[in-house]
């Protein structure tokens, strides 16, 4: 047993680290295209460039300038946050807790700019998709777990947001989704989860029984 325990543990730290690496790459391309999307939009909705009207990028509303600074702070603090995650990990340094931390600093960003935006109608819900399926190639069940239920109540404070906005938030009034869609809503995300977790405890058993055969095959 020790002597699978130990190739095991490796094994997965290993797997862990490289897949933090790979998601701190995809991160970052999505700040820089989720922010590009948006500055697009705010020029061609104010027509400063005619030309993305090509693009349909005019459609829709100029949020204030207030909402845009917002944006793009919380856009930057994503950034620096994810390149600090980027030195930590090209130095080798890894602690078990950096990949909770990265998880949760995704849910709190993405939160923060759906509730400047457009809410819980704005395609960028379907980020809480994306960052579910992150957390499992990082080959950690509990992360999983963790992230789907972070998952489902960042969402549900979005709602929370559209239904009884404050502060910054009433300079751009989110539109509210009916009852049935947040439930279903909160369902997907679940099931997501779910699924997730299943792959990953399917990948943890064809890892063990495979570094189980090649112990058999050494000591035979």
């Amino acid at each position: 047993m020790t002597s699978q325990r130990i190739p095991w543990e490796v094994a997965c730290r290993w797997q862990q680290y490289e897949a933090e690496l790979r998601v701190n790459l995809v991160r970052l391309g999505a700040i820089g295209s989720i922010y590009l999307v948006h500055l697009l939009h705010q020029l061609a909705a104010k027509g400063s460039f005619p030309a993305l009207s090509v693009l349909g990028l005019d459609a829709g509303t100029v949020l204030s300038r207030q909402t845009h600074i917002a944006i793009t702070c919380v856009a930057l603090a994503w950034v620096m946050i994810a390149l600090w995650i980027h030195r930590l990990l090209r130095g080798q340094v890894f602690p078990s807790w950096l990949m909770y931390a990265s998880t949760a600093g995704d849910l709190c960003f993405l939160t923060a700019i759906l509730v400047l935006t457009s809410g819980p109608t704005g395609p960028l819900v379907a980020g809480y998709f994306i960052i579910v399926t992150m957390s499992g190639l990082r080959f950690d069940l509990p992360l999983v777990r963790c992230t789907t239920v972070a998952a489902v109540l960042s969402y549900v404070f979005v709602l929370g947001c559209a239904k009884w906005p404050v502060g910054l938030i009433k300079l751009n009034a989110l539109p509210t989704v009916p009852r049935y869609q947040q439930l279903m809503m909160l369902v997907a995300l679940s099931l997501a989860g779910v699924v997730v977790g299943q792959i990953v405890r399917q990948g943890q058993q064809l890892a063990r029984r495979a570094i189980a055969g090649a112990d058999d095959q050494g000591e035979s």
